[in-house]
């Protein structure tokens, strides 16, 4: 009984994606699905927060720490939703299949989020794919969605591959898959010098590295967020990153800790690639979606600091990183998805002397994803590299603030393109009021969370 209890969260929100895939087969609805995937979102996020508990021998368990990693990913999934309600490319005919994804991808990454052993890891891991590898392509009639589709499963079930034959390695070297057993094997020597244990250890980085867009495993990640529908490319950008720095996280500094001078070196050099390759690759691009995939390649580089930290307060910079993170993007992908041919830089061309509010909105994403005060991405990278400072990382620190810096040149050209540019005459707003306010009430936040830091942090 206890086993259902922990786990009773993610079994409600399966029961509720097949019964809005079933009910879809009958009803065109959208926004009844829409409510009724919002409320089930809702109602296993309450549930989850009154759980604590651990069950399959440690190997999956509910701490405050999951709690709130799993409030962001529900709130991420609420707001793709609501904008997708206005989202014509979608058929009323495939909503409920679009809806029965989303849930299902929701539930792999609090699977991914508990998990404290690398098989129930993977199998999250596994469930989040295959929802984001149809959801990718989900404009069937777009050449563009189909292609970031593909690219996104064949490289995928790759990554996934090399994951599963690490774990077999690492199971090979410890007889065990669990990340307390994992530390306790690292006692002995023969582990620790045990070929098949490193590479083992080697893939689970590697598939990290893919699915997060590290450099150089990033390939995949500006086709897909350029093909992608643009509600898809926003959660594609935000909810999955949450999930696998939070559980890789906990797998590298729970499990590895005795020999995290090792992993520690990897991710060190990994991160610094990611943080210069993905900033100097958005400065050359012309199409805004490509440029925010790669802005969120090199926001991974930041975060691969609170990894590389090594210790519980490293794990809630990364935390409070993430929620900014989430905030600043959906923001930017949502006025993205209000204007007509959103993704084409020469849209915003003059676009605060026709659509003042919106050039308005859209500067203050910029300006937080930029690290600029007083917004939320500010706090966050001030948290984060302090963190990353008290750890003695003080050169790693002074590599990620220059390229904080570098940042600054391709967010604000879009702010300049907006206020000193003439307007373009096919710049249009295509959402709903509905949409518009849902965007607003992030920018909002964005400012409100940046001027009261304190809210934010604790």
């Amino acid at each position: 009984m206890t086993m259902f209890k922990v786990i009773a969260p993610e079994l409600f929100l399966i029961a509720c994606s097949i019964s809005i895939f079933l009910s879809a087969l009958f009803i065109k609805n959208r926004r009844t699905f829409s409510i009724l995937a919002i409320l089930g979102l809702l109602i296993a996020g309450v549930w989850k927060y009154s759980l604590h508990g651990a069950i399959f021998n440690l190997s999956f368990s509910v701490d405050s720490f999951d709690i709130l990693g799993s409030w962001i990913i529900i709130l991420i999934a609420v707001y793709v939703i609501l904008i997708s309600i206005d989202d014509i490319a979608i058929p009323n005919t495939s909503y409920g299949e679009f809806l029965t994804l989303i849930l299902t991808s929701v539930v792999g990454m609090l699977f991914m989020i508990g998990s404290r052993d690398l098989i129930i890891l993977y199998l999250g891991l596994e469930t989040l794919s295959l929802s984001l590898y149809i959801l990718c392509s989900f404009y069937r009639k777009d050449k563009l969605s189909s292609e970031a589709g593909l690219k996104y499963y064949l490289m995928g079930t790759v990554a996934t591959a090399i994951l599963l034959y690490g774990i077999a390695l690492i199971y090979g070297a410890t007889g065990t898959t669990n990340f307390y057993d994992i530390t306790k094997s690292l006692s002995s020597t023969k582990v620790l010098t045990d070929p098949m244990f490193i590479a083992g250890v080697v893939a689970v980085i590697v598939t990290f590295s893919f699915k997060s867009s590290v450099i150089p495993f990033h390939a995949w990640t500006p086709d897909t967020y350029q093909g992608a529908p643009t509600p898809i490319t926003a959660f594609l950008a935000t909810a999955p990153k949450t999930a696998l720095l939070l559980a890789f996280g906990r797998f590298f500094i729970g499990s590895l800790i005795p020999i995290w001078i090792e992993p520690k070196t990897v991710l060190i050099v990994l991160s610094i690639f990611t943080m210069v390759g993905g900033n100097l690759l958005a400065l050359s691009q012309k199409n805004v979606k490509r440029m925010l995939a790669f802005s969120s390649v090199s926001h991974v580089g930041y975060m691969l600091l609170g990894i590389i930290v090594g210790t519980q307060e490293g794990l809630s910079a990364i935390l409070t990183y993430l929620i900014a993170y989430a905030i600043m993007n959906l923001g930017a992908f949502g006025v993205v998805f209000m204007l007509k041919n959103g993704d084409d830089m020469s849209t915003y061309n003059g676009l605060a002397k026709r659509y003042p509010y919106l050039a308005g909105i859209m500067m203050i994403f910029m300006f937080s994803l930029a690290g600029i005060p007083p917004t939320v991405g500010f706090i966050a990278k001030f948290q984060l590299f302090l963190a990353a400072v008290n750890a003695g990382l003080t050169s790693l620190v002074i590599i990620a603030v220059l390229m904080t810096i570098t940042s600054a040149f391709y967010y604000l050209r879009i702010v300049m393109n907006m206020y000193m540019k003439e307007p373009d005459a096919e710049t249009e707003v295509i959402s709903s009021d509905f949409t518009k306010g849902l965007v607003l009430s992030l920018s909002i936040l964005v400012i409100v969370l940046g001027t009261l830091p304190s809210i934010f942090i604790h």
